[in-house]
């Protein structure tokens, strides 16, 4: 049981894991390691990764986001799942209703400038509970290492194949979870939009932050060095008015691509060209970046 009371301070492990445990000795360390399977204190996640389960119960100690950050050595939690984890994801068990739901002080919003399908758009919505969901049942692990996806306990794991690690912290709450900060977050989200679930839910979840650093953000910028990351961040964070520096919006105008571009490659319905960052941009996610805040 010495084995099992060291290894449950790691939470998750490889066999290399066990073997430093046991004292260097592989047979040993084998031994161990099949005892504890047989007796349900530690599951197989996958080849070589292992998880230890708490005594009374026999669950897992390790939540998805530990498992995720372990499954390599320079492995870390990304994109949606960063959001999720830092708490920023949109509960959609409390939906708002479009047709009926006001302002705080009681008036519609003003839908004249909106000339799109306005049902369309709050079915989208109003489906985005199941998306929500199954965002939920998938966590981004981000590494430099060649790593399969696979599923364990109703979760499935997906790699992204990525160089830096700026922005990567290390959670001690979570047994040692390493995840993106959430400036490095959002612009992973902003470059990867599908990962972050599509535009619509990448705003719900972007209503949730109340400050970012405008330096990290120019450092992790500076660190993909692309011009169309720079064009989309300096639009969305400014149409979200946060308190970035003006010289933050002035480097994004500087470095973007000179080039007018689609805000996503998914882009339908009524679209409007905002010359100032050189977007098209649909009218129904500019809708919800006026007004969708107010309404979550």
């Amino acid at each position: 049981m010495r084995t099992y009371v060291k290894l449950l301070k790691l939470g998750v492990f490889t066999l290399n894991d066990a073997v430093a445990v046991h004292g260097g000795s592989r047979n040993s360390a084998v031994f161990a390691v099949r005892f504890l399977l047989n007796n349900r204190l530690v599951e197989s996640v996958k080849k070589n990764l292992y998880v230890c389960n708490d005594i009374e119960n026999k669950l897992p100690v390790a939540d998805k986001f530990k498992i995720g950050s372990s499954i390599a050595k320079d492995a870390y939690i990304s994109h949606y799942s960063a959001l999720e984890f830092h708490g920023f994801v949109y509960d959609y068990e409390d939906q708002w209703d479009f047709e009926d739901e006001g302002q705080e002080d009681g008036s519609q919003i003003d839908l004249d400038f909106y000339d799109g399908d306005r049902t369309d758009f709050q079915d989208g919505e109003h489906q985005n509970g199941d998306q929500n969901n199954t965002l939920k049942s998938t966590i981004y692990v981000s590494s430099s290492s060649k790593v399969k996806p696979f599923n364990y306990n109703g979760i499935s794991y997906k790699p992204v194949a990525l160089k830096h690690d700026e922005g990567v912290m290390t959670y001690n709450k979570r047994l040692g979870t390493r995840v993106t900060n959430i400036e490095r977050t959002v612009l992973d989200c902003l470059k990867d939009i599908d990962k972050a679930g599509g535009i619509e839910e990448f705003l719900a979840c972007l209503c949730s932050i109340s400050f970012l650093d405008s330096d990290k953000l120019i450092e992790y910028l500076e660190m993909y060095n692309i011009q169309f990351l720079y064009q989309k961040a300096g639009y969305i964070l400014e149409k979200f008015k946060f308190k970035l520096p003006p010289s933050f919006y002035e480097l994004c105008h500087e470095r973007m691509s000179k080039s007018s571009r689609y805000l996503t490659n998914k882009c339908k319905g009524s679209m409007l060209y905002i010359a100032d960052w050189k977007l098209l941009v649909s009218k129904d996610i500019i809708f919800y970046m006026d007004h969708g805040c107010d309404l979550c």
